[in-house]
């Protein structure tokens, strides 16, 4: 009992020193369901290594911190990758861990696979960020703020930026009347803009794959180069829309609420929504890690996402100024590491989240389009 006491208060030194946001970020506390972390028993006396994100560099090192005062021989490296490098680094064996801001691209699932013959274990370890621009965070579409137009569904969406319309609205949206604005908006052309980055860019191409169901953009869509360039321009046009990250929402545009269909609810965007996993553009972030089937886990790999996982680990995601996981998001992630989700049934528990997790034999949209699971 004494053992726990003192590892339950180095835990909380480490949780609430040194630099972080925990003071200014809009996360609030964790799930008060989510259980504490309780230190396995094997001798963990080894080194990890993490080929990631730098967004979860000073988070993933937080963890490997609270195992160390468990384990004090288990130590941690962490080399910065860009995110098409940190899933070979796993599959190549020069790392144990990938922590990115995404699920890997088909591209990337197919790399590993043709090295390793099976697909990564993809653990989602909290949700993204209100507090920081330059990491990952959930998407929104602007519009100036005179425009009376309040929501609207991604398929609507897709009729409005893509020229392919995979959701499936039978036309073409080009005026504001089209949505149902009446008045000076009825005629109106709509104005589009957007961001275009590399292929292989997650925040670039997020938008276009989760509310595009990765169909083509327009052709007279105005893009810009960077997430932060895209509201000034709608700030500047009274009829335009776009879309970008949420955190850089201005007094000059809004956001709308987004529902996934017709008929589906809408959120704005809250933080509680996002908590909860509601948004429809909310995103979550990762550790992929290596797991052949019918192997256990390397075990000094799944303590780590114990703790990432337990009540300690998502109060370092809130201290870094990510949004916490629920005690039940984290408990499907938490038999995920052993493979013990159980029946299809169970796999398919209304867990908001669930759509957003590449789980064998579930059908579901992912966090950024990857490749179908479906099966294997």
């Amino acid at each position: 009992m004494k053992t726990t006491r003192r590892f339950a208060a180095m835990a909380f030194v480490l949780l609430t020193a040194g630099p972080g946001i925990a003071d200014t970020n809009p996360t609030g506390s964790v799930d008060p369901a989510l259980p504490r972390y309780q230190p396995g028993p094997a001798d963990l006396s080894r080194v990890l290594h993490s080929i990631g994100s730098d967004a979860m560099e000073t988070l993933v090192k937080r963890w490997a911190e609270i195992g160390r005062l468990a384990h004090p021989g288990l130590t941690l490296t962490y080399e910065i990758e860009q995110a098409w490098n940190s899933l070979a680094g796993v599959a190549e064996g020069r790392a144990q861990l990938a922590p990115m801001g995404r699920l890997p691209t088909k591209a990337e699932y197919l790399d590993f696979v043709q090295r390793t013959g099976y697909v990564p274990l993809s653990i989602v370890v909290a949700h993204s960020t209100l507090s920081r621009r330059d990491w990952p965070h959930p998407h929104a579409i602007f519009v100036h703020r005179d425009n009376p137009l309040t929501r609207l569904t991604l398929t609507q969406a897709d009729a409005i930026f893509s020229k392919t319309r995979r959701r499936g609205y039978p036309s073409d949206i080009k005026t504001w009347g089209q949505l149902g604005l009446s008045g000076e908006w009825a005629d109106k052309p709509i104005a589009l803009y957007g961001v275009r980055g590399p292929r292989n860019s997650g925040p670039a191409n997020y938008f276009r794959e989760r509310a595009l169901a990765s169909g083509e953009l327009k052709d007279d869509i105005t893009t810009v180069p960077s997430e932060d360039l895209l509201v000034p321009r709608i700030e500047a046009d009274r009829y335009g829309i776009g879309f970008t990250g949420l955190p850089f929402e201005t007094a000059g545009v809004k956001h709308l609420a987004i529902a996934e269909r017709e008929g589906a609810p809408y959120s704005d965007g809250s933080v509680a929504e996002l908590r909860a996993g509601t948004y429809p553009l909310g995103r979550v972030i990762y550790v992929h890690v290596d797991r052949a089937p019918g192997i256990p886990l390397d075990p000094a790999v799944k303590e780590l996402l114990r703790i990432a996982l337990s009540r300690e680990g998502q109060e370092a995601a809130v201290a870094e100024g990510y949004l916490p996981l629920t005690a039940a998001e984290a408990a499907q992630q938490l038999a995920r590491l052993d493979g013990t989700l159980g029946s299809a049934a169970a796999e398919r528990a209304p867990l908001p989240l669930l759509a957003t997790i590449p789980l064998p034999n579930v059908t579901g949209r992912f966090d950024h389009s990857a490749v179908d699971l479906e099966g294997q």
